[in-house]
């Protein structure tokens, strides 16, 4: 237990301690997602958007800071969709569009999928292995 513990643990306060690039990528999607999801409408908007373009999936998941497990799965269903994203941000005038549009953005914001991804499968090794 405690080594699978202190694994996660070590491994969320790597993810909290990121650069200021990463972190400023983090933390607009966080905010694009909640604009999307919060307000009673757009959920509804969006996902019709992300079926008349042919997305695999509509839904879009919520950042929680505490279970940061998740945001290897919350990262990557915004990849995903960054194409959906940047559409309806622009037809809702809102100048986030853009950063879904600029590749180094994107960039940015598929790194972080990848180190999530590698972290997550790192954690999930470990507690499979018997280190629990």
């Amino acid at each position: 237990m405690c080594l699978t513990y202190c694994v996660i643990h070590r491994e969320a306060l790597v993810s909290k301690e990121m650069s200021s690039g990463l972190n400023i990528v983090l933390t607009t999607v966080v905010t694009v997602v909640n604009y999307i999801k919060i307000r009673p409408l757009k959920p509804r908007i969006f996902n019709a958007l992300c079926k008349d373009m042919g997305a695999e999936h509509s839904t879009l998941l919520f950042y929680g800071e505490a279970r940061w497990l998740s945001c290897g799965k919350f990262l990557q269903s915004i990849h995903e969709l960054k194409e959906e994203i940047a559409t309806f941000l622009e037809n809702e005038s809102s100048p986030e569009g853009e950063n879904f549009r600029d590749a180094s953005f994107v960039m940015k914001m598929s790194y972080l999928v990848d180190v999530f991804k590698k972290l997550n499968t790192m954690i999930i090794a470990n507690t499979h292995v018997g280190y629990h």
